[in-house]
């Protein structure tokens, strides 16, 4: 239940995208098809309020600080209710004015540990 992301996003636009693959609109619960735009507004709408700030300071300090960041949260997934997620994500490139960052996004609240 691995899900793969890539984020763009410009910040003076205040335009952002998320583009997924099939197990990442899995993992999300998403189940019609999303534009990169909703499917980021999906994404962000469901971050718990309490986390939120955390959420968007390190997203947009992925590309200033140029390394892996792993970002632990909670999330309302539209079936499971409140999880615990898991994504680790890195600046990639910067592409038509826009910042690109990819990364991964697991549910780890449903993790047994030993």
């Amino acid at each position: 239940g691995v899900g793969l992301w890539v984020v763009r996003y410009q910040e003076e636009t205040g335009r952002f995208e998320m583009h997924v693959d099939e197990t990442m609109e899995r993992v999300l619960g998403i189940e019609s098809k999303l534009t990169p735009r909703e499917c980021y507004q999906f994404w962000y709408d469901r971050i718990h309020p309490d986390w939120l700030e955390y959420v968007k300071n390190n997203v947009s300090g992925i590309s200033k600080r140029r390394k892996v960041v792993q970002l632990e949260y909670k999330w309302m997934h539209p079936t499971l209710g409140e999880v615990v997620v898991r994504s680790s994500g890195r600046h990639s490139m910067t592409c038509d004015g826009m910042v690109v960052l990819e990364g991964y996004h697991r549910i780890f609240s449903n993790i047994e540990e030993v």
